[in-house]
């Protein structure tokens, strides 16, 4: 075997050490710029190697992090830097300078057009004024200029529909949604987040069905009780009965306790002629009810109880049992008449 000549081994050891200082300049840029959305527990990598061009854009949570004047005076001595912005926008948010914040925004908007921060930070003031409209137009905004940040479109959406405008929510969580299903690993919170929110635009559409097929979808990547009862609810509402008591079914089999989706699966078995398994899940669901003693129930608990008494009145009616139909029917008429006494009335006379 012939050995190595030197000039070889040179060679190869210039090329180590230009790697090496190549990968240092990297890792220092990047600082400037926002940073790749990761789970905490995964290590710095080169991310540039596992995602697509469009990579997942985001911004430290504020609150995570530990606000102070100094964050300001960076953003002083680094006026480019959109990341320095950020922090001392938040700081100034924080410490509720609204004027200081809100000619910040305004100077590096026209410094930098193309940050989407600026408008993400009057976004948010807007919100805390209770302005829901221009706080919905700044988040908008924000998305338009940084497509690949799926906060800013989680914020816009939810934004939208809070100002009953579901139609215009929908394009933007469909372009937040691609960002993060083209990044799957590193945004399944907002995945989620996203998906539930078109989910509540499509529902607000009455487009049920719809609704359902985006919630099935992400089910396969995030198994939570409020997208699970979102979901049955948009099976009802859409008349899916097979899948309504498929998911009720799976859910009390857990969760037997839960008086909601005792609720809809006896719906469900209303709508499909099974009416002694829904007065079992109604009876159940009263049962529940009652052994909360000592407790004031709220206006939602309250109306529950009803609409379950209402319902198991009329499915005694199917099953024949017209006394027992009548005795739940009393006593829904005596709770209502309890709920109309309570209600407090500026003038009874």
């Amino acid at each position: 075997m012939k050995p190595k000549s030197a000039t070889s081994d040179k060679e190869c050891a210039a090329a180590i050490v230009l790697l090496t200082l190549s990968m240092c300049i990297n890792s220092q840029s990047s600082i400037a710029a926002p940073v790749v959305s990761r789970p905490s527990s995964v290590h710095r990598i080169n991310t540039a190697a596992y995602l697509p061009p469009n990579r997942l854009v985001s911004f430290p949570d504020p609150r995570y992090l530990k606000l102070s004047p100094e964050y300001l005076e960076q953003y002083k001595r680094e006026p480019n830097n959109e990341l320095a912005f950020w922090k001392a926008g938040n700081y100034l948010l924080s410490a509720a300078k609204v004027d200081e914040l809100r000619n910040l925004c305004k100077q590096a908007s026209i410094s930098h057009p193309q940050w989407a921060t600026p408008y993400f930070m009057l976004a948010k003031l807007a919100d805390s004024a209770l302005d829901d409209l221009e706080s919905a137009a700044n988040f908008k905004r924000a998305f338009e200029l940084s497509p690949n940040w799926p906060a800013a479109a989680l914020a816009a959406v939810q934004k939208l529909i809070l100002c009953d405008k579901p139609r215009e929510a929908i394009p933007i969580a469909d372009a937040g949604l691609k960002i993060c299903y083209e990044n799957v690993y590193y945004s399944s919170e907002f995945l989620g987040q996203l998906s539930r929110s078109k989910a509540e635009a499509l529902y607000n559409l009455k487009e049920y069905a719809a609704a359902a097929q985006v919630l099935e979808k992400i089910q396969k990547h995030n198994r939570l009780e409020p997208m699970e009862k979102q979901l049955a609810t948009c099976y009802k509402a859409s008349k899916q009965w097979a899948k309504c008591l498929a998911l009720a079914d799976n859910y009390l089999k857990e969760h037997p306790t839960n008086e909601d989706f005792r609720l809809l699966r006896a719906q469900a078995y209303s709508a499909t002629g099974q009416w002694q398994k829904a007065v079992d899940d109604l009876t159940i669901n009263l049962n529940l009810h009652r052994a909360m003693k000592h407790r004031i129930f709220s206006a939602t608990e309250i109306f529950r109880k009803q609409e379950v008494l209402l319902l198991r009145a009329q499915m005694y009616e199917k099953l024949g049992r017209k006394d027992l139909a009548k005795k739940d029917r009393n006593e829904l008429n005596r709770q209502r008449s309890d709920s109309y006494q309570d209600a407090p009335f500026i003038n009874r006379h």
